[in-house]
């Protein structure tokens, strides 16, 4: 039996009983019985039988016959013969010829010539020369000078000089010591100590014991055992096999879209579309009488 297991899942995978690829399998993923690209494979990705990008499709990605950029290429993306940007591309992204940032462009982004920020742009940003947070800002985002939470923070959000939920928080949430759920807080959203839902809570919300949904509820949503749309469902809501729309659905989807449209374009009230105008008192308006 065990044997048998085994060979059935090989196949299921596409091996055969010395695990080498199966002759179906191989011709699917465009190999021959040496798991060699087949020709045809070959052609539709552009290889010739050595497996070397065919001239054609070089050219199309921007090739010579050594694999090498063409110089077009190179011109539409600013590289020069030894694919070195070019001084006009360096002047646009604010490079010198070393590609090291331009004095303007280091000062528009705040560094000095060593790539250091600014003592007036670290100043907006709430930072010493050292890059550490001013007390000032420390105190707008509640911390010490050792950037660690005030206690009056803690306090707040239930918190101890630990950082741990201290215990009368966890009451409130309904969590033991061990930030484990109470039973009491379990047996309210209908869990047992293992966290799992009891039967009556499953057969309540329409599940087995495997969690799977019941025959009587599938029915009532419209599925079959396989939680798979009946046909008689699928008709109802305008679908075909498929699951696509059937082409009735579709013209009337279409048809209702049009007259939307058309009444909207034309931007008169019902009365004006039915060939009439009642005034504000009816007055002797045969129509108005007779509604």
């Amino acid at each position: 039996m065990f044997t048998y297991s085994v060979c059935t899942f090989s196949h299921f995978i596409g091996l055969n009983e010395k695990n080498v690829l199966l002759n179906g399998v191989r011709a699917m993923t465009g190999l021959n019985e040496k798991n060699v690209l087949l020709n045809g494979v070959r052609a539709m990705i552009g290889l010739n039988e050595k497996n070397v990008l065919l001239n054609g499709v070089r050219a199309i990605i921007g090739l010579n016959e050594k694999n090498v950029l063409l110089n077009g290429v190179r011109a539409m993306i600013g590289l020069n013969e030894k694919n070195v940007l070019l001084n006009g591309v360096r002047a646009m992204i604010g490079l010198n010829e070393k590609n090291v940032l331009l004095n303007d462009v280091r000062a528009m982004i705040g560094l000095n010539e060593k790539n250091v920020l600014l003592n007036g742009v670290r100043a907006m940003i709430g930072l010493i020369e050292k890059n550490v947070l001013l007390n000032g800002v420390r105190a707008m985002i509640d911390l010490n000078e050792k950037n660690v939470l005030l206690n009056g923070v803690r306090a707040m959000i239930g918190l101890n000089e630990k950082n741990v939920l201290p215990n009368g928080v966890r009451a409130m949430i309904g969590l033991n010591e061990n930030n484990v759920l109470l039973n009491g807080v379990r047996a309210m959203i209908g869990l047992i100590e293992k966290n799992v839902l009891p039967n009556g809570v499953r057969a309540m919300i329409g599940l087995i014991e495997k969690n799977v949904l019941l025959n009587g509820v599938r029915a009532m949503i419209g599925l079959n055992e396989k939680n798979v749309l009946p046909n008689g469902v699928r008709a109802m809501i305008g679908l075909n096999k498929n699951n696509v729309l059937l082409n009735g659905v579709r013209a009337m989807i279409t048809q209702r879209k049009q007259q939307y449209y058309a009444y909207k374009s034309l931007n008169v009230n019902l009365a004006d579309l039915l060939g009439f105008r009642f005034n504000e008192r009816c007055g002797n308006n045969d129509i108005c009488n007779n509604l």
